[in-house]
């Protein structure tokens, strides 16, 4: 058979993966970013006002360095150490001297802490008055750990790959779905298991089980949670008010229904409206609000729980305060930028008779 017989089919064939690939390029470039631009273009044709261009968003970091907090030493050492074989203590402490915990990562670190905290009690009694100096200093050493732990409970969550992970710039803005996200619940699970923890820790209740903690926090890393909802809340609230601006513009420069008369472009707008914002634009906005006041209150009340330790009052860093109050800004700066979109589409709206006189919806 001919090669010329297959050049019609082969066509088809190409002309196919072209169209498949155009597809598949069109579904990765349909983000949030690109779903919101679209959603501000369309007001501003039909308004027929100039939309002015996207602002880059620019997300706050919060590098580890800046909020890990020293920790004073109180090991016992190797001599003390090789004298405590009568006591399980012994064990942990040779953990913690070993190559490998001098390298710990600090979900790692905090479980060391937790098995002197949890072991040296028993120890100190079975010590007893059999070797007095090493007695004391097993004590001095268990007073400082007792003192510094919220700090460390601190350095194990904040100072984490796991944590910087999740409020990284870097991370894409949250999806644009209708169904949540499984990583959102677990994320802000995750935190509510590292509050409970602090709480147990502050009334020295130190007992946990490792896998447990260590499994919350890959949940903060494979979700990347807080940079997602930052991005996303950055983009929303740019969107919201460029829209706002030609809405505004459009309503000082000329009303779109003069005459009180529904017009042709009135009734697009509308379908803009509907269609898009109420649609789409606005479950989207309402999930990551939501989603932004849970992981706010969380990260309050984690600064709250090492401000609230009795001996660690003021030791909060102050990075993370202003890290945290720049947050608490842009949530402001979002709802402003909200209710400013909410208003400039309600008097378009109810100047085309689209929302009744005197409405408070």
């Amino acid at each position: 058979m001919k090669w010329w017989l297959y050049s019609k089919p082969l066509r088809r064939v190409r002309s196919g993966y072209i169209a498949c690939f155009s597809l598949l390029l069109l579904g990765c470039s349909n983000g949030p970013a690109q779903r919101l631009e679209d959603y501000a273009e369309r007001v501003a044709r039909v308004v027929e006002q100039p939309l002015a261009e996207p602002a880059s968003v620019q997300l706050p970091a919060l590098p580890t360095r800046q909020i890990e907090l020293p920790l004073a030493q109180a090991d016992v050492g190797l001599l003390e150490f090789l004298r405590l074989n009568e006591c399980e203590l012994g064990y942990a402490i040779g953990q913690k001297n070993s190559t490998l915990g001098k390298v710990a990562q600090p979900s790692q670190r905090l479980h060391m802490e937790r098995d002197f905290l949890l072991l040296a009690p028993k120890c100190i009694e079975q010590l007893g008055s059999k070797r007095p100096e090493l007695t004391a200093k097993l004590a001095a050493a268990n007073q400082l750990k007792q003192q510094q732990r919220m700090r460390s409970w601190w350095n194990a969550w904040l100072t984490a790959k796991e944590w910087q992970t999740f409020i990284s710039p870097a991370a894409p803005a949250l999806e644009m779905t209708d169904a949540e996200p499984a990583h959102l619940s677990l994320s802000v699970q995750a935190l509510d298991y590292a509050i409970a923890q602090g709480q147990r820790w502050q009334q020295q209740d130190y007992a946990y089980q490792s896998s447990d903690m260590e499994f919350h926090q890959q949940q903060l890393l494979l979700g990347e949670t807080l940079g997602k909802w930052l991005h996303a809340q950055a983009l929303q609230t740019d969107v919201l008010n460029r829209v706002a601006d030609v809405l505004e513009q459009r309503f000082a420069d000329k009303p779109l229904c003069i005459t009180g008369q529904q017009t042709n472009n009135a009734k697009i707008l509308f379908n803009v409206f509907q269609k898009f914002y109420l649609a789409q634009v606005q479950p989207y906005m309402s999930r990551s609000d939501r989603l932004g006041k849970q992981l706010l209150a969380q990260l309050r009340d984690m600064q709250a729980l090492l401000n609230q330790s009795e001996l660690q009052a003021g030791v909060v860093p102050a990075a993370y305060k202003q890290w945290l109050m720049e947050l608490e800004q842009r949530q402001q700066t979002f709802t402003r930028a909200s209710q400013r979109h909410v208003q400039a589409w309600r008097k378009t709206l109810t100047e085309c008779g689209f929302i009744p006189t005197g409405s408070n919806e």
